[in-house]
């Protein structure tokens, strides 16, 4: 993460995740980061966690980027795109989410806000359950 500490999947077990793969020069994927926040305060007394995944850029770019913007979610590097290639060849933003037992049950590519509210209502079913 941004501030040196490590989070893995397994210490997210039990929460729904909403995994998002974005890039700093990204035009689609700042009007969706913007919104991450929102999501967080959402659903935050449920069991919801939310990791914005950086593809390719340094720490320093995505720190200085994150502090610009005022984000207070958690943002992870992947700085030659490892993780992100587990998942995808090309493209950002990506959007994931995974249930509490980590099986994937929505995914998106790109940004508009029809398909961004639909992962919205994918994760308030996901948390009814």
């Amino acid at each position: 993460l941004l501030d040196g500490s490590s989070i893995t999947f397994s210490q997210l077990q039990g929460n729904t995740v909403l995994l998002v793969f974005f890039d700093t020069t990204c035009p689609e994927c700042q009007l969706q980061l913007a919104l991450l926040d929102g999501v967080v305060n959402q659903f935050a007394e449920r069991n919801f966690s939310l990791l914005a995944v950086n593809r390719g850029q340094s720490r320093e770019e995505v720190t200085q980027f994150a502090e610009k913007k005022g984000y207070n979610f958690n943002i992870a590097l992947d700085p030659d795109a490892t993780i992100y290639s587990l998942y995808a060849t090309q493209y950002v933003p990506r959007c994931f989410i995974i249930d509490p037992l980590g099986r994937l049950i929505a995914r998106s590519v790109g940004y508009s806000t029809d398909e961004f509210d639909l992962l919205k209502d994918v994760i308030l079913n996901n948390l009814q359950n």
